[in-house]
Order: C-alpha cells, then sequence, then structure tokens
C-alpha cells in the first residue's frame, strides 16, 4: 500500500479567529470530499485546521498495484 501522502490531492488550512466558524466551515468541507488532517491548533488569536483531499485515482491505483504483485 502507498503512503497516505503520495495519495493527497490538495492541501489546505482552515483558519477562524471563532471556534464556532472553524467548525462550520470544516464540516462542510468534510461533505464535500476533505478530510481532517491531524489536530486543532490554536494561537492567541485563531484557530487551524489543516484538511487534505485525496487522489481518487490514486486509491484505485492500489488495488491494481495489489491485483499485480
Amino acid at each position: 500500500m502507498r503512503d497516505n501522502l503520495n495519495q493527497v490531492d490538495s492541501y489546505t488550512i482552515v483558519k477562524s479567529y471563532l471556534v464556532e466558524k472553524l467548525l462550520k466551515e470544516v464540516n462542510l468541507m468534510i461533505k464535500e470530499g476533505w478530510v481532517p488532517q491531524g489536530g486543532l491548533v490554536i494561537d492567541d488569536i485563531n484557530h487551524y485546521q489543516a484538511m487534505v483531499k485525496i487522489a481518487p485515482n490514486n486509491l484505485a491505483g492500489d488495488k491494481n498495484e495489489n491485483e499485480n504483485a
């Protein structure tokens, strides 16, 4: 199986001053196929959540590689 990093299609960081706004944005992105990566980060002002989108063709490629082994 490939390393998860090889399957990442897109990466972004969601940032918000209000945790409620961050939760709303993260939940919306999850419905759009994004996946939280790591934990929540909080500094003196903002909350941050890294998000990744997995490339569907890479997941299919893993299956084909296993079949050829």
